[in-house]
């Protein structure tokens, strides 16, 4: 039933209100052509991700393995920003 709750929840806030991120590069930040060519060389890469369990730092499936109530956890998209 609560994974249920919760899939309900995740989708009308997906659905309903939508990811609003805008994405800001700060030029700084930016590789030169000889660093980019290093590092694709390099063959090194990193993948994050991150979403609303990010806020209490519970990890990825603190919905799964904690009592955490969907209604509650739901109300963390509010404090939530990319």
């Amino acid at each position: 039933m609560t994974k249920k709750i919760f899939t309900i929840v995740l989708l009308s806030i997906i659905f309903g209100r939508g990811v609003q991120c805008q994405e800001v590069i700060d030029s700084t930040l930016l590789l030169s052509n000889q660093d980019m060519q290093w590092w694709r060389n390099a063959k090194f890469g990193m993948f994050i991700h991150f979403g609303l369990y990010a806020i209490p730092g519970k990890g990825e499936w603190a919905m799964f393995s904690e009592p955490i109530d969907a209604v509650e956890y739901a109300k963390l998209k509010d404090q939530f920003s990319c």
